[in-house]
């Protein structure tokens, strides 16, 4: 009888035969340096036919393999544990026993083994857990990929290393698809140890498993199964002429998805005739095809439409030099999920590939992480809007993909105020602006853009990303930066390596106090490369475009053509220019030109222009308050020219990108007493302020200053184009006012019926509401609101003093009526910090003091409710 690890057969196997005379020596073969090749040998049922395949390696130390037909005709084999099945029966096939020296019971390695037909495979043990009933723990393995030389069969005694468990053992528990242990008797044997015609019927040194030896050495023998029928195999035996067999069964047989489309992976077939791989796919279960041949390892099936399948599955054949096929790999299926529209309220990572039939939007305070490889396929129309964070970092190899489905572009990805992002390696292609920001400034990294209707990048409403490393190709606009926006095309102040070609209009266009950096006089610059589009750089209504060595695709000195570049109320530093390519591996054919000496125009700096490049210094290695104070000295001596504004608005972006909460009460203290009460550059102040307490939440405050500007300081069209177009947004996305939002939009369509800005109404209008005010008991807590309230009434009076103060101030309120009083301070963010009077009060005047020891600098509101009106003010605490 034979053992297997303890469980016994009750049917006499082929080895115990022999010694008794029952398999005859014209079945058997001694494997030496004669080559033999038998073919159509039949094989049949092991119980009634009493016969078996027996190959011999060697005599000393008495290695055999043994090669058994059974067809389950014995009632053994039917109700008696046995190899094939944890459920006691025999698996119709064949089974190969590997017989190693004279059988020891204590030396497992000597007892006769069973190869199972699935073959070897590496293991490992992270966990353990216990049989039910047991209490003794037992490992828990994971089956790991083929290994036909070094792994171990699933019958095996395997070797571990693992929280002081005794290795090695047999298999009892292995983790289920969830990870959770689970009983896994298949040392016992399980339904793919019998090798069968279509499973895996190549038996040879390079199949899994192999005829591997004790020495885990290959012997040049092998059978191949060519056909069976009524239980009888036909088989070829090979007897050091292994190589004329058909290719065995390709192994680690899998599908993943790279940069969006489907990639299957397999390991080489070691045969030394390999010719090719013959690919099979079926979609929607439809049926086999045979679609392609390789001589690689993989394949990037890039001809198919994901979102028109929800299941793809596919398998292989290895083909050699005799045009013998190998049987069928195992198959693997991907599978596409479509989304029907979705709003994340919770973390998410997304991985594979993704059909969006409606738009899918990522709230506030939520991560979308989406792994390398993954596509992302939307309808016509839908958008990717952030609200929150997303994170889509694939790498160098293996990117990700946002693109259409069909014929018809999608929306593109939409970064809104208070949103962030990390973009790297991504392919974003086929939509309406790739990507848009509002008051946003995301990451973006190693990415192409391109193919989109409009522009790749749009930067609107103080947007700064940062951009470095990426293409950005084909679409009708490269980089739009519109009111205040700053892209930064450097990599912290050293070069950015970005390409910008083939754009239909401008490479970079910038307006209305836009400031994007795309060099620098440092070292080698920006090293971007920007040519071959509508023209290279446009800036228009107070921009200051830095834009020095980088190149123009001109290969004559100075390396660039003034053509190339617009300014309009603008400056913009092209020169010097960069002589070659920076980027030729993503270069193009440059066109010479001829020389051109003509300069760009610029400015002189009172002051010293050490003050502002040591300015962009600091500010580049974070040192904010000291970049804070040499911008100030620029605008100081600046203010009534270009310069002076462009130092104003690199003072807000410094406390914005600290972190800073006190930017209105810097801007009313040290700012504003500097300026002239509606000149430009006053305006520009006050826009800042708007953006600051957007920031803040504040978002009528934030209105009310934009209709102050359009009721009083409209001093040119520029200004009366961009208010209107951010009154019209900021009631769309912030106050969820269609009305007023209408409004403004209809006069921004009658007044400028071309202007760009018409252009994104319908966009913005489409984002709906994207945040909320600063609500404290159900208010929102507003800065300007009760200022009109005021000057209507002139009954209630409320003031402070002093103003700023530090860290105690005095409330005063005179009541024309006695009544029920409220008087409540707040933070900029809405929230009660001081509840300084709560009940009846008699008409006349009042007092109250505020104490702010324990509070930190910045701006707060004191709210007084009274029976006749409702005043909101503001003080300052200065520590």
């Amino acid at each position: 009888m034979l053992s297997a690890w303890g469980i016994r057969s009750y049917v006499a196997n082929s080895f115990e035969r022999y010694r008794l005379g029952w398999v005859a020596d014209s079945t058997s073969y001694t494997i030496s340096n004669s080559t033999q090749t038998l073919t159509n040998k039949t094989l049949g049922d092991f119980v009634t036919s009493k016969n078996a395949y027996r190959f011999v390696n060697s005599t000393t130390p008495q290695e055999y393999f043994f090669i058994e037909n059974h067809q389950k005709t014995s009632y053994w084999e039917n109700n008696a544990p046995f190899w094939g099945s944890q459920d006691g029966t025999v698996e119709n096939g064949v089974y190969v026993i590997r017989k190693v020296g004279t059988p020891n019971q204590s030396n497992p390695s000597s007892w006769l083994q069973l190869v199972p037909a699935d073959g070897r495979y590496n293991w490992s043990v992270n966990q353990s857990s216990t049989l039910p009933g047991q209490s003794s723990q037992l490992p828990v393995f994971r089956a790991g990929v083929s290994n036909r030389n070094e792994g171990y069969h699933d019958n095996e005694w395997i070797p571990f290393n693992y929280g002081g468990l005794t290795s090695p053992a047999p298999i009892h528990l292995t983790e289920n698809s969830s990870g959770q242990p689970q009983v896994d008797l298949r040392f016992q044997g399980d339904g793919k140890d019998a090798f069968s015609v279509d499973y895996n019927q190549v038996f040879t040194p390079w199949s899994n498993p192999n005829n591997q030896r004790a020495a885990n050495n290959t012997t040049s023998f092998g059978f191949e199964i060519t056909s069976v029928s009524s239980g009888v195999y036909t088989m070829n035996l090979y007897v050091n002429t292994s190589a004329d067999a058909a290719p065995s069964k390709p192994q680690n047989f899998a599908v993943t998805v790279q940069e969006g489309k489907p990639k299957i992976s397999w390991s080489a077939n070691t045969e030394p005739d390999i010719y090719n791989y013959i690919i099979y796919r079926n979609i929607n279960n439809a049926g086999w095809s045979n679609i392609t041949t390789t001589t690689n390892t993989y394949y990037l099936d890039s001809s198919i439409d994901p979102t028109s399948h929800t299941n793809i599955q596919y398998k292989i054949k290895a083909a050699d030099t005799q045009s013998k096929q190998s049987v069928y790999s195992e198959s693997a299926t991907l599978t596409v999920n479509v989304v029907n529209g979705v709003t994340y309220n919770q973390n998410q990572t997304l991985s594979g590939i993704y059909y969006f039939t409606a738009n899918a939007t990522v709230n506030s305070g939520i991560t979308l992480t989406i792994q390398s490889g993954t596509g992302l396929y939307f309808a016509s129309g839908t958008n990717l809007t952030v609200n929150g964070t997303l994170n889509a970092s694939g790498t160098s190899t293996n990117g990700i993909i946002f693109t259409k489905s069909g014929a018809n572009n999608w929306g593109g990805i939409q970064f809104n105020s208070g949103s962030n992002g990390n973009i790297q390696y991504c392919t974003i292609q086929n939509a309406t602006h790739g990507i848009y920001c509002s008051n946003s400034s995301p990451q973006i990294k190693y990415c192409t853009i391109q193919y989109n209707q409009y522009t790749g990048i749009y930067c609107d409403n103080y947007s700064s990303p940062s951009l470095v490393n990426n293409t950005i190709q084909n679409n009708y606009g490269g980089v739009v930066c519109n009111s205040y926006s700053s892209p930064n095309l450097l990599n912290n102040g050293y070069q950015g390596y970005n390409v910008i070609r083939n754009n239909g209009s401008w490479g970079i266009s910038a307006s209305y106090n836009s400031n994007p950096v795309v060099g620098s006089n440092y070292y080698s610059g920006g090293s971007n490369s920007i040519y071959s589009n509508g023209g290279a750089i446009s800036a228009t209504s107070g921009c200051y475009v830095e834009a020095r060595k980088n190149w123009w695709n001109r290969t004559s000195p100075p390396y660039f053509l003034t053509s190339d570049f617009s300014a309009s109320s603008s400056t913009i530093l092209y020169d010097p220019a960069l002589s070659s390519d920076p980027n030729p591996g993503r270069s193009m054919q440059s066109n010479p030109e001829e020389n051109n000496s003509q300069v760009a125009i610029s400015f002189s700096v009172q002051g010293g222009d050490n003050d502002l490049t040591s300015a962009l210094d600091k500010q580049k290695v974070k040192k904010y308050d000291e970049a804070i104070s040499l911008f100030l000295d620029v605008f100081k001596n600046n203010k009534d020219i270009l310069l002076g504004k462009y130092a104003l608005i690199k003072i807000e972006e410094c406390f914005t990108q600290a972190g800073k909460k006190d930017y209105l009460a810097y801007s009313k203290t040290v700012i504003k007493p500097l300026l002239k009460e509606g000149t430009e550059i006053f305006v520009v102040a006050l826009e800042l302020e708007a953006h600051q307490m957007v920031n803040a939440g504040l978002y009528k405050d934030a209105v009310y200053v934009l209709q102050t500007i359009l009721r009083k300081y409209t001093l040119n069209s520029a200004i009366e184009k961009n208010t209107l177009f951010r009154l019209g947004a900021f009631s769309t996305q912030f106050l969820d006012d269609k009305v007023s939002a209408d409004k403004y939009f209809d006069e921004l369509k009658k007044k400028y019926p071309q202007d760009e800005l018409v252009n994104q109404i319908e966009i913005v209008k489409g984002w709906g509401i994207v945040a909320n005010g600063s609500v404290q008991n159900g208010e929102i807590i507003s800065l300007y609101e009760e200022a009109e309230t005021e000057k209507a009434t002139k009954e209630d009076v409320i003031s402070n003093y002093p103003n700023p103060f530090n860290p105690t101030t005095k409330i005063s309120f005179s009541l024309k009526d006695g009544g029920k009083i409220s008087l409540k301070v707040y933070d900029v963010l809405g929230k009660e910090v001081a509840n300084l009077a709560d009940g009846v009060f008699e008409a006349g005047r009042h007092e109250a003091a505020f104490d702010g020891s324990n509070l930190a600098s910045g701006i707060y509101f004191y709210r007084l409710v009274t029976p006749s009106a409702t005043i909101t003010k503001k003080m300052m605490l200065m520590k």
